[in-house]
């Protein structure tokens, strides 16, 4: 069997983990590669990163730098060959690097389709649709041209008709179903897994102070939400709660308010920032509503989960689903009501933070990546059974 991978960047190691990308990469693209080893003898693995342009020859540890097209046919011939099956996974929308490529993806996604019909090898073709791209864009506050919604039409009717297609959440299988006619049988859920034997579960520490931690960005999208959580937590601390209040992330935008009252880290290496989440009590998941975020499954809710805390969020459809069902955390519309979470968190602290972090471990050891991947794999066995 040859597992041929088409991402944005190689990662092979939990060090290599840097964002959410990176954190599906490895869990579930490589941990899928590394099982397949130990299965299936003579497997074959490649890896192309698009945003290297380099074709990563697993067995050999090397790479080659090569454009897509030609690291697609290198892969042919050696499933030629060994007369294997070919698996094809291709990370979408990420793979895709912009205008500058579209003819040689496009090419890519056609030769694909084309070698599919005409093959007497066993080729299978799955599509991780993690961020469908016009939901996306909303998410982000991006507004797309006439030109770039086009494109996108055009490439999710090349992508989205491929075999097996992977999604983040049952309401993204449901949604995809209706919105882009693909039959439910084609759609498997593939959330954002944990990794529980990277992240030791460390039993929280409960005493005066409540350290409280937001991993992630504060942009523009999130300004008004950001000033309103810092301002609540400078006048809890003014009634003499001891909170302290940290931020990990890349960006931070300038002049807010009550900023004094977080700390903020910067973007972190993964280690590090693990080692942040299991010294902390509650871990806040600040995201603005929209379709995306309310039928996505985030890689930093699972992260939390897996260091086993008490989580605080903001209303999303998935996520609340979670929080909900297995009351490791609370839910907030207004800050007002983010506000009383705190002060209850606050004053039923060693009863509380213990609950629910015990809960929310337990939620992460039965979610994580190795649990999908042999759901993935179990799928690619059944469906090349069928079709020999």
């Amino acid at each position: 069997m040859i597992v041929y991978i088409v991402a944005g960047e190689f990662t092979n190691s939990i060090s290599m983990v840097k964002d959410g990308l990176t954190h599906r990469y490895y869990g579930l693209y490589w941990q899928l590669i590394e099982m397949l080893y130990k299965d299936v003898r003579k497997a074959k693995a490649f890896w192309y990163s698009t945003a290297e342009r380099r074709l990563y020859i697993a067995e050999k540890g090397k790479a080659i730098r090569m454009n897509l097209l030609k690291a697609t046919l290198v892969v042919l011939k050696a499933a030629f060959n060994s007369a294997s099956p070919v698996i094809v996974i291709i990370d979408y929308p990420h793979s895709f690097r912009g205008f500058k490529f579209l003819l040689e993806y496009v090419t890519f996604l056609l030769f694909l389709h084309f070698i599919k019909k005409l093959s007497r090898i066993l080729f299978l073709v799955i599509c991780d649709n993690m961020d469908p791209p016009s939901e996306h864009s909303q998410a982000l506050g991006r507004e797309l041209r006439t030109l770039e919604l086009l494109m996108w039409i055009f490439l999710n009717k090349l992508t989205l008709s491929f075999d097996i297609i992977l999604v983040m959440s049952e309401g993204y299988k449901i949604y995809l179903s209706k919105q882009y006619k693909i039959p439910l049988r084609k759609i498997i859920v593939i959330p954002a897994g944990t990794f529980v034997e990277h992240i030791p579960y460390i039993k929280p520490t409960v005493g005066e102070k409540l350290v409280v931690v937001y991993a992630g960005n504060l942009d523009e999208r999130l300004r008004t939400l950001g000033e309103q959580i810092l301002c609540a937590i400078s006048e809890l601390k003014s009634k003499g709660y001891n909170i302290e209040f940290i931020i990990t992330g890349k960006n931070l935008i300038g002049n807010l308010k009550c900023i004094e009252n977080a700390r903020f880290l910067g973007g972190l290496d993964y280690s590090y920032y693990l080692n942040i989440l299991t010294s902390s009590h509650v871990f806040l998941l600040l995201y603005p509503k929209c379709l995306h975020n309310d039928l996505v499954t985030f890689t930093k809710f699972s992260d939390y989960m897996s260091a086993g805390r008490v989580i605080v969020s903001t209303k999303l459809l998935m996520t609340a689903n979670i929080i909900n069902n297995c009351s490791c955390g609370f839910i907030f519309t207004n800050i007002d009501e983010f506000k009383k979470i705190l002060e209850e968190i606050y004053n039923r602290k060693f009863h509380i933070i213990e609950d629910m972090s015990l809960k929310a471990r337990k939620w992460a050891e039965r979610n994580s990546y190795r649990f999908y991947v042999e759901k993935l794999i179990n799928t690619i066995y059944s469906i090349l059974r069928d079709l020999r």
